[in-house]
C-alpha cells in the first residue's frame, strides 16, 4: 500500500523550529500520537503559530499524514519483507494531484496544449 500525500507532505513546509519534532516523529507511532497532542494543545490554546505550527491545519496534518505511515511501516518492515508487502508513504510532487497519474496527456495548462497527440505504445 502506498500513501501519497500533496506536496504539503514535506517537512520544508513547515517552520524550522518544529520541522526536527516532525521529522523525529516518523521513528514511532507513539512518537506520532505524541506530537499530535501536542499540536492539538497548543491550538486549541492559541499558541499554535508562536509555536512554529502556523495557522494553516492543513500543512502539520500532511506532514503527520507521511510521518505516522512511516513510523507504521518501520515497525512492520521485517515481516512485510518477509511476506512481501510494501507499505509507505510520499508526497506528490509540486503541481501534481494525489491520486492522478500525471502524464502528457492528463497534464493541465500550456504544458498539454504544446505536447503533440501520442499513441498508446508510447507509454
Amino acid at each position: 500500500m502506498i500513501i501519497v500525500a500533496s506536496a504539503l507532505g514535506t517537512l520544508d513546509k513547515l517552520e524550522e523550529q518544529i520541522a526536527d519534532r516532525f521529522a523525529k516523529a516518523a521513528e514511532d507511532l507513539d512518537a506520532v500520537d505524541a506530537l499530535v497532542a501536542q499540536w492539538r494543545h497548543a491550538v486549541h490554546d492559541g499558541r499554535g503559530p508562536d509555536e512554529g505550527y502556523g495557522t494553516w491545519l492543513n500543512i502539520p496534518s500532511k506532514v503527520l499524514q507521511v510521518a505516522a505511515v512511516r513510523a507504521a511501516a518501520r515497525g512492520r518492515r521485517t515481516t512485510d519483507l518477509a511476506e512481501n508487502k510494501l507499505l509507505m508513504a510520499l508526497c506528490a510532487p509540486r503541481g501534481a494531484a494525489p491520486g492522478r497519474l500525471q502524464r502528457g496527456r492528463s497534464r493541465c495548462g500550456e504544458a498539454r496544449q504544446r505536447e503533440p497527440p501520442r499513441s498508446r505504445d508510447t507509454y
